[in-house]
């Protein structure tokens, strides 16, 4: 047969003669791994990170009962035993034990679960694949489309915001073109990081496939290319550069001239596009968006000039932090919560405008596995992507051409990620943490496939009560994979009621934080409204007109904190709209609740504001002292109230109820995009 019919995705979907449940597990596997780079729901305050873990949620639960279906019916369920799922089981193992010492412990099992629930859907997923290399192929198809998609929507918003604004309606959150496609696509980087990974995989597909498939993949390598233009990430376009050398220098070791000369076409082809591509965003003419060249404003603007700035002011106090907990860490998802309180004199002089500024991530993988698990965390971080890479060299020129293009496809990946993890957070975001641990725990599938194949596998079988262990082994020493199946009615429903249970407490949970955040929005729509519509025309505001704003409000808030009580963007949120309604003793029990999963400046000024308005002059000076203390731009914003804090900080016997009485000034939320 020729290896390249195993690039046509014309194939179907389920593969060969199959039960409606290996089909619906097909359908399952596509969701996650394709489906979930493309999940964005809108009606919601966090439309593009949290909604991916929920759906990658969803699909294991629903693959969880469908595979627990089918070893009830006797089939056992395989597990790999390799390094590549030692090292992620590990990973995943070490992030769970952090809860015991996390600064903020439910942030850590926040944390925990998005990491149990990745790895039992990686898990799930190699058994579907089991040793179909066809359904690899067929997932790389899927690929293909995603990353065609999200490059054809970054394309279309940007033409849109030039051309065409009233068919964009994204609010723009950063100061140059890209905060306006953040606001649409979630963040330019991240998006350009998906675009990258996926690009050698792309260009397999289009060198190895049939000549009617591969302008498919050539659209898709088309558009990805101007997309990742258009973000301007040099992060993700250095980890493509190191990915397609990678994959260079591997094809050639195997092919030599020969290979390159029999893919010339194509590879002339794609070439033209790309320069076509680069000459279009370049120079000046009337249907570029960017005129007159995209290098002239991506240089200019405030956001390049600052980025290796903001980097050092995040980096430093990271870094400081990872000493202060260099054995074990602040605990897994901590790194936020303990960041803002971590004071560094150097980054107060040298970058006062970003020094104790609430951030999401430490933008390196690196330094935040050593902040938030320590040590051990950095050594597994490591281990998570050298492993994988390790046992792909090991047999890097194996196989056919379609084995040998899936092992090229992979090593890009994992050359681009380990890039992009030194600027980015990739470990931190659904789509890119799910692939990289598909891909890691692929590598040893790939490894023990080719073994299968070479040596003739010893299958072991055992019974354990109400359930039937087997093994796979080779040559009589080393277990390459272990399964698990019923053994008789019991054990059928043992699987199937913890199958069950643990389906419906992740879909229960998945729909209880979205549901929360849904009310959460329509709070933030309804506080805009009654801010709007006030400001625009105060007299003609009628008092019953703004009661029944604020009374929705107040509804929504409460049903999305009684929905999901540790939703704490909503919970901070909702203490400055009592602020602003003067219910200060409530807003004080709120923010004793938020801060003990959010620790930002900004916390503290309220907090002091309230304490003042309650009568504790003496509590509302010790955290205005800490606010300023660890915000220096607010210095600056308020030097008056920064230097009557500070005397009255060296004279205690002055402190009254009413010095000093600056009112804080709230972050409102957002206009939602």
């Amino acid at each position: 047969m020729n290896p390249n019919r195993a690039f046509d995705f014309r194939m179907r979907l389920g593969g060969g003669r199959e039960g409606w449940t290996e089909r619906a597990r097909g359908v399952c596997l596509w969701m996650l791994i394709c489906g979930t780079p493309l999940v964005v729901f809108l009606p919601a305050t966090e439309q593009f990170v949290q909604p991916k873990y929920e759906w990658i949620a969803l699909w294991t639960a629903a693959l969880l009962a469908l595979t627990a279906v089918r070893a009830a019916r006797g089939t056992a369920v395989w597990l790999p035993v390799n390094p590549a799922s030692a090292a992620l089981a590990a990973w995943v193992v070490w992030r769970t034990a952090s809860i015991a010492w996390a600064a903020s412990p439910s942030l850590a099992w926040d944390d925990a679960r998005r990491w149990l629930i990745l790895a039992l859907a990686v898990a799930l997923c190699l058994d579907v694949i089991g040793d179909s290399r066809r359904r690899l192929v067929r997932l790389g198809w899927g690929l293909c489309a995603a990353a065609a998609v999200t490059a054809a929507w970054t394309l279309w918003e940007d033409f849109a915001g030039a051309f065409a604004p009233q068919w964009s309606h994204v609010v723009a959150r950063l100061p140059d073109w890209r905060g306006r496609l953040s606001a649409g696509l979630g963040n330019t980087g991240h998006i350009a990081d998906f675009l990258a990974l996926a690009f050698v995989m792309n260009l397999m597909l289009c060198l190895y496939a049939r000549r009617r498939y591969a302008w498919v993949a050539g659209a898709a390598l088309t558009l990805s290319a101007a997309a990742m233009m258009v973000c301007w990430s040099a992060h993700s376009n250095a980890g493509l550069i190191v990915a397609a050398l990678a994959a260079a220098v591997a094809f050639s070791r195997r092919y030599g001239l020969r290979g390159w000369r029999r893919r010339w076409r194509r590879l002339a082809a794609l070439g033209a596009l790309f320069v076509s591509v680069v000459v279009f965003y370049l120079t000046d003419h009337p249907l570029n968006p960017h005129r007159p060249s995209l290098l002239t404003e991506a240089f200019s603007s405030g956001r390049w000039l600052e980025g290796g700035s903001t980097r050092l002011a995040i980096w430093r106090p990271g870094l400081h932090m990872a000493m202060e907990h260099r054995w074990l860490g602040v605990g897994a998802g901590n790194f936020p919560y303990v960041f803002p309180s971590t004071v560094v004199e150097s980054v107060q002089r040298d970058y006062p405008l970003y020094a104790g500024l609430y951030t999401n991530a430490a933008h390196n993988e690196l330094l935040q596995s050593w902040c938030e698990l320590g040590v051990v965390g950095v050594m597994l971080a490591i281990l998570l992507i050298a492993v994988p890479l390790w046992m792909l060299a090991a047999r890097r020129y194996e196989g056919g051409p379609v084995t040998f293009a899936i092992r090229l496809a992979m090593l890009g990946f994992l050359a681009a990620f380990a890039v992009h993890a030194q600027m980015n957070f990739n470990l931190q975001l659904p789509a890119t943490s799910l692939w990289l641990v598909f891909v890691a725990a692929l590598a040893g599938w790939m490894r023990d496939r080719g073994e299968r194949v070479r040596d003739a596998p010893l299958g072991l079988e055992m019974d354990a009560g109400p359930f039937a262990i087997e093994a796979v082994a080779l040559r009589m020493q080393k277990i390459r994979a272990v399964g698990l199946k019923a053994n008789g009615a019991t054990g059928a429903a043992i699987l199937l009621a913890l199958a069950l249970a643990v389906g419906a407490a992740m879909i229960g949970g998945a729909g209880r934080r979205t549901l929360s955040d849904y009310h959460y929005w329509r709070a933030r729509n309804a506080i805009q409204t009654l801010q709007s519509q006030g400001a625009a025309a105060p007299d003609a505001m009628s008092g019953a007109r703004a009661t029944a704003l604020r009374d929705e409000v107040w509804r929504q808030f409460g049903l999305a904190l009684a929905i999901n009580p540790r939703h704490h963007d909503c919970r901070s949120a909702y203490v400055t709209f009592l602020m602003e309604q003067g219910r200060h003793a409530e807003a004080l029990r709120q923010l004793d609740l938020v801060m003990r999963r959010l620790d930002s400046p900004e916390l503290y000024d309220r907090r002091a504001f309230c304490r003042q308005k309650s009568g504790d002059a003496q509590g509302a000076l010790e955290d205005w002292v800490t606010f300023y203390s660890r915000q220096p731009s607010a210095r600056m914003a308020r030097p008056e109230h920064f230097r009557a804090v500070m005397n009255a900080a060296m004279r205690p016997d002055r402190i009254d109820n009413n010095a000093p009485g600056a009112q804080p000034e709230h972050a409102r939320p957002e206009k939602p995009s």
